[in-house]
Order: structure tokens, then C-alpha cells, then sequence
């Protein structure tokens, strides 16, 4: 529904938006829409990656392995790599944006926020995602100027999640499956 045109404009308006002028919880609409078919086989949401979740773990024993890190195992690895941000649609736990980088400035914490405006509301733009609230955490990135800024220009408001309670940026903390003290992981929704 969010990504459907209007007939009558040949714009796409978004699915709070349409929620919203209809008076119905995303929630509900959502719920219709998960109903499957029996024979549909059921897979982990988001993206999928480069390789399956076996393949992976195998790369990730063999640099485990080769790495000067003895006796860390995959948490050390997995900090030498990137820091992720994420972005996820609290109602389904729909990963709407993704991002790796080697840096964990508010820069690169935007960058899922705008992937998810781009996918939900079609374009990047002042007001374009009015109605929209972020749920994050206090983290530096996500209390900066910069960042409060650029969602206060879109239109989204911010809604930070309460100090020392990861629970409460626990739709995002759940799909990255990592505990809140690991800095390297952020996540927003």
C-alpha cells in the first residue's frame, strides 16, 4: 500500500499518511497484509545478504581464525569491522534502512533514516515524512544538531527512547540481536 500510486495524482503518499486519513492503526493494515499462505515459507525480515547465514558464519570462523585476536572470538572481529546502523518499521519489524561504515558519526546515523523516507514516501524532501516518529537512542550521534535537523526538516519527529533503557529502542535492538553496550551497533525506528 505504501508504495501503490494515486490514480488520480500519480503520487505515492505513503502508508501513514493513508492510515492516518482513513483513521486505522498501521498496525491493523499490517496485520492484514502478514496473513500468508499456507504454502509460503517463512524467512528472517530485512534485506538478505551476500552469502547465507551458514556461509557466513563459516567466513567468520575462518577470520576468526586468522586473526592476531586469540581467545576474543566474534565480538572483537566484529568491532574491527563496521559499525551498523539500522532503521525499522516498528509495527512489523520491517528493516526499512540499512548501513555499514567504518565511522559512527551522525552522518552515517542518518543514512537508514534516509533510506527509510526514500522507500516509504518516495523522495527526500522538506515535510515529506511529516506524521513520522523516530524512536533512538541518546547516543551522541543521535542528539546532535546535525542529525535532529536533517529528521526535523523531513518532518519526522524525535522521540528518544528514556536514558540507560535499551528496552525502549528494543524494536531495532531485537532485529540486530546484539546487546545495547556494544557500541559498534546502533539502531533507530
Amino acid at each position: 500500500m505504501s508504495q501503490t500510486l494515486s490514480p488520480s495524482s500519480a503520487r505515492c503518499y505513503g502508508l501513514a499518511r493513508v492510515a492516518r486519513v482513513w483513521s486505522v492503526s498501521r498496525a491493523s493494515v499490517y496485520r492484514s497484509l502478514k496473513e500468508t499462505p499456507p504454502n509460503t515459507i517463512a524467512r528472517r525480515p530485512g534485506p538478505v545478504g551476500a552469502c547465507s547465514d551458514s556461509e557466513l558464519a563459516d567466513h567468520i570462523r575462518q577470520q576468526i581464525a586468522a586473526s592476531r585476536l586469540h581467545g576474543e572470538g566474534y565480538r572483537k572481529l566484529w568491532a574491527l569491522r563496521a559499525y551498523v546502523f539500522v532503521a525499522v518499521e516498528h509495527a512489523n519489524s520491517e528493516v526499512v534502512g540499512i548501513h555499514a561504515a567504518r565511522s559512527a558519526n551522525r552522518f552515517e546515523a542518518l543514512e537508514p533514516v534516509r533510506q527509510g523516507v526514500h522507500r516509504c514516501f518516495g523522495s527526500i524532501a522538506p515535510g515529506v515524512a511529516r506524521g513520522l516518529m523516530l524512536r533512538h537512542d541518546h547516543g551522541s550521534n543521535y542528539m546532535s544538531g546535525d542529525f535532529q535537523e536533517e529528521i526535523e526538516c523531513l518532518g519526522i519527529e524525535a522521540s528518544p527512547s528514556f536514558v540507560r533503557e535499551p528496552q525502549g529502542n528494543g524494536v531495532a535492538e531485537r532485529f540486530i540481536r546484539i546487546s545495547h553496550g556494544d557500541v559498534q551497533v546502533k539502531g533507530s525506528y
